[in-house]
């Protein structure tokens, strides 16, 4: 694409670069507080249910299975697993994530920790159809997963960092999306075009946009720093930029591909 201007291309090892700050994990929180849960009781748990059918489940599944929302049913949270982190993530929200913060009092927050916990109490491994090693070998190969997707240490940048899916996503909802990805894609993702003034078009993922410029990583990885007074159009597109696997996988390779994703609960 030597025709845009006036920034060009610029060159993959500064993408890359630039992708592993973009990428870089939030700091390490602080030590936990000892601060426990006052309401724990059977009473206070069946509370805590309700509260979640009609707050948290249209996210996270009637069973805290998992869907737009992670899998609240795994023993170890991204953001803290004692009694008060989880009342502080659940009061606050997560900066940068669908999680909002929450007006409900303070003894309904416990009452949901106290449901949180009877299910990760009794949490235990989904037993799925598929086999991880026939899964890990479509992700790598047919499926193509691994060129997007970056998976303990390795693959690419395009797509979302997938070594814990298998603890933020059920096995449902990693089926749904793989079949349906539009529906699933989260805005950061969207696919988005550019035409320059010469009819060129590069289709990727948008990184950053101010008044003046746009900072694009198209299809194979190669970032772009365009001018808007360069374009003649620019659009968002709302879809995912992977495909439905639909008509590539055939439903025992789904299985086999679901088995593997779902093994992946982080280092």
């Amino acid at each position: 694409m030597s025709s845009w201007c006036p920034s060009g291309q610029v060159s993959f090892l500064l993408g890359v670069a630039l992708l592993l700050l973009w990428n870089t994990a939030p700091a390490a929180l602080p030590q936990e507080s000892e601060v426990h849960n006052p309401h724990t009781s059977e009473a206070d748990v069946a509370a805590g249910a309700d509260i979640f059918l009609h707050h948290c489940a249209a996210c996270h599944g009637e069973s805290g299975e998992g869907g737009m929302g992670p899998d609240l049913r795994v023993r170890r949270y991204r953001h803290g697993n004692s009694d008060q982190a989880l009342y502080r993530t659940i009061r606050r929200g997560i900066a940068g994530s669908e999680m909002l913060s929450t007006p409900l009092p303070g003894k309904e927050i416990w009452q949901l920790v106290a449901y949180l916990r009877s299910l990760t109490s009794g949490a235990r491994k989904e037993d799925l159809p598929g086999d991880p090693e026939r899964g890990k070998q479509l992700f790598d190969g047919k499926g193509r997963c691994a060129q997007c997707h970056w998976v303990n240490g390795r693959g690419g940048r395009l797509g979302p960092e997938l070594s814990d899916i298998g603890s933020r996503r059920s096995s449902r909802h990693l089926r749904s999306s793989l079949l349906t990805p539009d529906e699933h894609v989260d805005p950061k993702q969207w696919q988005v075009r550019a035409i320059d003034r010469e009819g060129e078009v590069v289709v990727g993922l948008r990184l950053h946009e101010d008044t003046f410029s746009i900072r694009l990583l198209d299809t194979k990885e190669n970032l772009h720093s365009l001018e808007k007074n360069c374009l003649q159009e620019f659009k968002v597109l709302k879809r995912s930029l992977m495909p439905s696997y639909r008509t590539t996988l055939n439903d025992d390779e789904l299985d086999d591909l679901i088995a593997y994703m779902s093994t992946l609960r982080g280092q």
